[in-house]
């Protein structure tokens, strides 16, 4: 093969090739009003002179409306983002995935950390979904990093937002809001959200 040198002509006529791959210029479809008269001066006569003047090559007109062709149909507009979940989610917060599809009808992924739901909690910053709360202990509000103890005299069940009152004859000690007990014979609770039950007096029974 004859050696082409890199002179002006040789590379404007495409006999030497200045590149041996491809270059892609990446544009995000949203923002194309912003970029296209960007890119739009730099292939036109104008820009090119800038190009010359700074000392380099420009590219020859063949090229320049390949591009501008490009330009006008806004490179691939059925390009989209491949989604990644996050690397964490702070605490009280768990990671959701949402499937979807996008403007061209491509099924997508949309990642994003939201708040623990009320009854559920997250101690760490890891990417993982909420845990419900143990029963014994409530969440009240989304967001929470860890669950509360209920009072004595309440009880409430696994994944609770609150804690319930006990109800009438029965009681729920403190350290022991899991459920409530009966009241054994001989004792009664005339409220609700009692911690003990109260000894009948004498005469009375239950």
């Amino acid at each position: 093969d004859a050696l082409i040198l890199p002179t002006a002509y040789a590379i404007m006529d495409g006999s030497y090739e200045v590149f041996t791959r491809s270059l892609f210029m990446t544009v995000d479809n949203e923002v194309w009003p912003m970029v296209k008269k960007f890119m739009e001066f730099g292939f036109s006569d104008s820009g090119m002179a800038l190009v010359a003047d700074a000392g380099y090559v420009t590219v020859n007109s063949a090229l320049r409306a390949k591009m501008q062709y490009r330009i006008d149909k806004q490179g691939n507009p059925t390009a989209d983002y491949v989604t990644l979940p996050p690397d964490e989610c702070k605490n009280g917060t768990e990671l959701n995935a949402t499937p979807y599809l996008n403007a061209y009808g491509t099924p997508k992924t949309k990642y994003e950390c939201v708040d623990c739901t009320p009854g559920f909690a997250k101690p760490d910053n890891r990417p993982i979904s909420c845990s419900p709360c143990d029963a014994g202990t409530f969440a009240s509000t989304s967001g929470q990093s860890k669950c509360a103890f209920c009072q004595a005299g309440e009880f409430a069940k696994a994944g609770s937002s609150s804690c319930l009152p006990c109800p009438l004859n029965t009681a729920g000690a403190l350290g022991l809001p899991i459920s409530c007990s009966p009241c054994e014979s001989g004792t009664f609770a005339a409220t609700t959200g009692q911690s003990q039950c109260t000894f009948c007096q004498p005469g009375d029974y239950a």
